[in-house]
């Protein structure tokens, strides 16, 4: 009886513990990688990196000049379930195993309007609600900008990579709901 005592605590404990693990990646921290050279030079290709996914677990929005991780799938809609399955689909630990890179769907941006926000570009300079806004982490003057101005919705954030003329952000792919936002971006390593 003694030994199937201790195999049940050892399961309990083993299990215990995966739990709080997940726990942890699901809701606290998790590892990724940067896929593209969208973001130099502040990221270059293939880095790992830390996020945060406190913010998303309290409900605190990112701000703008955050650096977050997104989910590009912003025609689908997000939930719980989603969490788990893309943390076994899309993780380092994962790709390193099975040698398969996953499709990039986690995407790499700066926030660059909030809700609310009216953005527009004009002769080189980007403007947030009527105010140019100084940007010394972009890799090169910006090429192209929608000729509009663009209001952010509510419940949605605009994107950017920080080399513009070599990104898939906002202006291509619209605004990211807020539902989409993975985690904030912590360290590289």
């Amino acid at each position: 009886m003694k030994i199937i005592k201790g195999i049940f605590e050892w399961i309990f404990h083993i299990v215990f513990c995966v739990a709080i693990a997940l726990a942890i990646v699901l809701f606290v921290i998790q590892f990724t990688y940067v896929d593209g050279h969208s973001m130099e030079p502040t990221l270059d290709d293939q880095d790992r990196i830390l996020i945060s996914k406190v913010q998303k677990t309290l409900g605190i929005q990112p701000d703008r000049g955050d650096i977050v991780v997104l989910d590009s799938r912003i025609d689908q809609s997000r939930n719980i379930k989603d969490l788990f399955l893309d943390y076994f689909k899309y993780n380092t630990i994962a790709y390193k195993v099975t040698g398969k890179k996953p499709e990039p769907v986690y995407l790499v941006k700066r926030v660059i309007g909030k809700e609310g926000d009216v953005l527009e570009f004009k002769d080189g300079q980007l403007l947030i609600n009527g105010q140019p806004v100084n940007e010394p982490y972009i890799k090169e003057p910006m090429e192209w900008f929608p000729n509009r101005l663009i209001v952010v919705p509510e419940g949605h954030v605009f994107v950017m990579g920080d080399n513009r003329n070599e990104s898939y952000d906002s202006r291509s792919m619209g605004f990211i709901p807020l539902s989409h936002i993975i985690g904030q971006y912590l360290l590289a390593f």
